[in-house]
């Protein structure tokens, strides 16, 4: 039809290039693609043949019009799309939710008297970065250890002082500020700290040994008893850390379950061949086959903030692989691998990303059994008429009747739900009156905001509007 957003006189006027394309509803960006010949890419929408129900047919009743946009070479047709789905958040593209930064601990390596850093950016300043952290326990655990055995300096900068602040009085710091520890033994804990995040942990352990059993030889029983007492502190996390590789590389391990049209991705991190923690996606009707949803998720996840590691396993070859190898690498500055494996300890690696991508779908069920439980025993015990789908949960603060607030947190079918939560002044009471203050805030809360709230003991006569958090 000549109407049609993808009709033939449109089709004659786009490029045979690589570039991108978005497909437009009344308002908003409803898809976003790459092509290597977007004439090609858009005339296989414009001759699509597959069953209406199917999502490429939904999205494609929606569309009102095509906008495309030319790139000079494939690998910035794959940056611009990873951008424009990141801005827009296009309802038929693969959206990562949980898209937040996971802590790194830093190395400041370049300092005259490094320290360590917890930071969620990683900039380009020569400091050692290991991560990320999907823990945030682990990485505390981590750091308690760090601290404990190697009390490094934790002021942002150095300058000379009379006397050392108090954490060189707890034995937290060795005050490089007053000159209390010399340049060679701070560069050596420094070396260890560095060999404890990057995995060889028995590496410091034969150190730490050594240097023990000289202090005893030379009868500084003081020293040998500290140098004892951080083997043992050592030996403790080295029985827990789970070793799953016999190298050190840092990876990155995909693994990617489907279940009817559901997606889930989960990502192991190892650092070092020691598993530091994993992540899982649940994409609820993705657009696409596996091998084009794993795509976009790896252009999606890796940035400039997330670099991606030395190697990158993944369940499935990708068609665009040299140019997301070569994007990475970008990222990196430094060659990354992609690896399909199919042997050998790699490919355990891959089963175990796998399970943990299945157990997503056995997580999902049994919060949703839990909820229905849950759901029915409410309903029974409140007498209500159907099943509650939605809960809100509402917490009164104030300091002896003053300055308080209403805070309100919602849950649906069981799952927080933080579009939802609300923060409220009171404005009806300045003494306290907990069932007084609820009730105004349920009662601004029900009016949407936009209607007269009417206080409970008529002391409020302005209007009262939902002050949103």
């Amino acid at each position: 039809m000549s109407d049609s957003p993808l009709s033939t006189e449109f089709l004659k006027t786009v490029s045979h290039g690589p570039g991108v394309y978005q497909m437009l509803g009344r308002t908003e960006v409803l898809y976003v693609g790459k092509a290597r010949d977007l004439r090609k890419r858009l005339a296989q929408y414009a001759h699509f043949s597959g069953p209406p129900h199917s999502k490429t047919a939904v999205m494609l009743s929606h569309v009102r019009r095509v906008e495309t946009i030319l790139t000079t070479t494939e690998k910035e047709a794959l940056i611009l799309e990873a951008s424009l789905i990141k801005k827009h958040r296009p309802r038929y593209n693969v959206i990562l939710r949980d898209d937040k930064n996971y802590p790194l601990i830093k190395v400041t390596v370049k300092e005259e008297w490094p320290r360590i850093v917890v930071t969620r950016k990683r900039v380009r300043d020569g400091s050692k970065y290991f991560g990320p952290f999907s823990s945030p326990s682990a990485m505390r655990q981590t750091l308690k250890l760090l601290y404990t055995l190697f009390p490094l300096r934790r002021c942002r900068t150095v300058r000379s002082r009379s006397r050392p602040c108090l954490n060189f009085q707890m034995g937290r710091c060795l005050a490089p500020c007053t000159d209390q520890v010399d340049q060679d033994s701070y560069r050596d804990m420094v070396r260890q700290v560095l060999l404890i995040l990057e995995g060889k942990n028995q590496e410091v352990l034969i150190r730490l040994e050594e240097k023990m059993r000289e202090a005893a030889a030379d009868l500084a029983f003081e020293k040998a008893a500290v140098l004892r007492d951080q083997i043992r502190a050592l030996k403790k996390t080295v029985e827990r850390q789970m070793v799953v590789a016999n190298h050190f590389l840092d990876q990155d391990v995909f693994g990617l379950a489907r279940r009817d049209a559901s997606v889930t991705i989960a990502i192991l991190f190892i650092r070092g061949g020691v598993l530091g923690g994993s992540q899982t996606f649940f994409l609820a009707d993705p657009m696409g086959d596996d091998q084009a949803i794993l795509a976009q998720t790896i252009t999606q996840y890796y940035s400039a903030r997330r670099q991606p590691p030395r190697e990158i396993l993944l369940p499935l070859a990708l068609e665009d692989a040299p140019i997301i190898n070569e994007y990475l690498a970008e990222l990196r500055q430094g060659p990354v691998s992609l690896a399909v494996p199919r042997r050998g300890r790699r490919m355990q690696l891959m089963e175990m990303a796998h399970a943990n991508a299945r157990q997503v779908f056995a997580d999902k069920s049994k919060k949703k059994k839990a909820w229905e439980t849950l759901a029915a025993s409410l309903q029974k015990l409140l007498h209500l008429n159907r099943r509650p789908e939605t809960i809100w949960c509402v917490d009164i603060s104030n300091l002896g009747g003053k300055q308080a607030v209403g805070s309100l947190v919602c849950f649906v079918r069981g799952e927080k739900h933080p579009p939802g939560y609300r923060h409220f002044k009171i404005r009806c009471k300045d003494e306290p009156d907990d069932y007084t203050m609820m009730h105004e805030v349920l009662e601004r809360r029900l009016g949407r905001g936009g209607k007269k709230a009417i206080c409970p003991t008529s002391c409020c006569s302005t209007a009262a509007r939902v002050s949103s958090t």
